[in-house]
């Protein structure tokens, strides 16, 4: 009961008892899907989706875990989220195929890309851009209106066209 079989019912292999099968050489799977069981509730399967194509899947309910070295670089969990262990590395572009590209910190919403082109918080009046006057954006490039709820402070002189000289005021009828 105890003892290591290897049995051949209709040209199929099974090992028991906890057997370890060592393949020195190259070993090829023939078929439309390899199925891995590595304990009694988790299961790993590479399958033929198609034409020059494969798919890695964990079974349902369990996590993929992809890593080197002995340590997990990423897990794919079972709501198709990935979570990278270390920096992400990208050759040119970051692709959002929705309408909005949603950018999150710690596990806060902290802003969105959408697909018209606009950059906002995700919460009024609580991002700021910049850090403080050691860590701040060099340069601000406008073609447009700039539009404020709390006033500007500006560290130099503001070249402005439509500034009336007696009254010290921008006023929209002076362009």
């Amino acid at each position: 009961t105890d003892a290591t079989y290897i049995g051949d019912s209709a040209r199929n292999v099974t090992i028991y008892g906890g057997a370890t099968l060592t393949v020195t050489g190259n070993a090829t799977f023939n078929g439309t899907q390899t199925i891995f069981n590595p304990d009694g509730n988790s299961q790993a399967k590479i399958l033929n989706v198609g034409t020059d194509a494969i798919a890695l899947y964990a079974s349902s309910g369990d996590s993929l875990y992809l890593g080197g070295g002995g340590v997990t670089a990423l897990v794919l969990d079972t709501s198709q989220n990935a979570t990278f262990s270390g920096s992400i590395t990208m050759p040119e572009a970051l692709k959002a195929t929705n309408n909005n590209m949603k950018f999150f910190v710690g596990g806060t919403h902290v802003f969105n890309v959408d697909v018209n082109k606009n950059i906002y918080p995700q919460t009024h009046n609580s991002t700021d851009l910049g850090f403080s006057s050691t860590l701040a954006f060099r340069q601000l490039y406008l073609s447009g209106d700039i539009t404020s709820g709390g006033g500007a402070t500006f560290a130099t002189t503001v070249d402005a066209v439509g500034y009336n000289e007696n009254t010290r005021i921008f006023k929209r009828d002076d362009f």
